[in-house]
């Protein structure tokens, strides 16, 4: 799906403070929709995923003008939707067969909120002539989307079992994220070439936990079954880490830049936790692309990517049938 960017700035010079900019962003990641195979294996995990971030921002940075030396915040909120579905199974019925799909209860979540505060802090200096080190830190942000849960029975629940309310709120821990940049610009602005490290705590977030205490379940057959309760997820994620090589040529000055680039990223999910549901793989990304110059204060850019999965292969797993 399109996700439209929009970011506007504004330097202070007009009032003396040449060194203050302050800037308005709003703006998503593409939403990495993931459907999965209804009747698959993984079904007990995720069928699909539409999930969404969108981020708003007010920034502020200030140029000192001592060896380039910039210190800046990033003060942002964050909307976050969750539209998801699972299939649940109870083999009850089923003679405890858990993979009869006559015993799933598909489960579809659809959440939000519309508020989650969370702030960037970044610096920059230049260490020799041409030569900057960058760092910044993203804070991790903690989600407690409310919304409603529609769950209908399979075809071997039928008279037996019902779902009254529809009221849940849906938990999970986001992580923070540390970068180091080094960039190195030749003197005459013809070239540049940056080296970066990535670090994003994913093992913060414990669990995904949907809390269902507000659905009752009404059975003949179980008159005191009471509310369907809360339902804890274990992603088993662990901290990742990204390598970064990039850098820009100016091919032709004033009209076209070339650009290139190469990363390398850890898996969030190490051998022994990694399902259908629940994955993530090592990967080699590139990209390639070009700016061009349009006379009037305009430019266009122009980029290419493409993502490389490592293969995995998981002969002792910790992932049981877990049954919610």
């Amino acid at each position: 799906m399109p996700s439209p960017n929009l970011f506007l700035s504004y330097n202070f010079a007009g009032l003396g403070l040449d060194g203050l900019t302050m800037g308005l962003g709003f703006w998503g990641p593409p939403r990495a929709d993931m459907i999965f195979d209804p009747d698959g294996s993984q079904r007990y995990s995720l069928v699909k995923s539409l999930n969404i971030q969108a981020h708003y921002a007010l920034a502020l940075a200030y140029d000192t003008g001592w060896n380039k030396l910039r210190i800046g915040a990033a003060f942002m909120g964050v909307y976050m939707k969750i539209d998801q579905t699972l299939d649940l199974n109870s083999a009850v019925p089923c003679g405890n067969q858990m993979e009869d799909f006559d015993c799933d209860i598909e489960t579809h979540l659809d959440a939000s909120q519309p508020f989650i505060p969370s702030a960037i802090f970044g610096m920059s200096v230049e260490l020799v002539e041409g030569l900057e080190l960058a760092l910044s830190y993203q804070m991790g942000f903690d989600v407690s989307a409310d919304g409603v849960a529609e769950l209908t029975p399979g075809d071997s629940f039928d008279g037996l079992v019902e779902f009254s309310g529809e009221d849940i709120n849906v938990s999970l821990n986001l992580p923070g994220l540390a970068r180091a940049a080094l960039r190195y610009t030749d003197t005459e602005n013809l070239y540049d070439v940056e080296f970066a490290f990535v670090y994003e705590n994913w093992s913060r977030n414990k669990t995904i936990t949907f809390d269902a205490t507000q659905i009752n379940v009404e059975s003949p057959v179980i008159p005191d079954a009471g509310a369907v309760g809360i339902i804890e997820l274990t992603p088993n994620w662990r901290d990742t880490y990204s390598l970064r090589l990039g850098g820009s040529w100016e091919a032709i000055p004033d009209l076209l830049t070339a650009r290139a680039g190469v990363y390398f990223e850890r898996s969030a999910v190490d051998d022994t936790w990694v399902n259908m549901g629940n994955f993530d793989a090592d990967k080699i990304g590139t990209t390639i692309g070009t700016r061009i110059e349009i006379p009037g204060g305009f430019w266009a850019d122009l980029a290419f990517g493409h993502v490389q999965f490592f293969s995995r292969t998981v002969s002792n797993t910790g992932t049981l049938s877990d049954d919610p």
